[in-house]
């Protein structure tokens, strides 16, 4: 292997790391996203009315199905 071939091969291969790193961030933004949007505490807490009206329709839904 030349120099050049060896430096661009550490290139590529900083390349797939740096792209790597970003990936796993990534993932773990989303994560944390999707735990907090589906938190049924904070909705409750933040949205009291809404998660009385949710649970009013779903339950006469429910109750009225036979």
């Amino acid at each position: 292997m030349t120099t050049n071939n060896i430096n661009e091969l550490a290139r590529a291969e900083a390349n797939v790391e740096r792209t790597r790193e970003r990936v796993a961030n990534s993932v773990v933004a989303l994560r944390d996203e999707v735990v907090k949007k589906t938190d049924w505490r904070h909705w409750v807490t933040h949205r009291p009315g809404t998660v009385l009206g949710a649970a009013f329709v779903l339950g006469f839904w429910f109750g009225s199905r036979r």
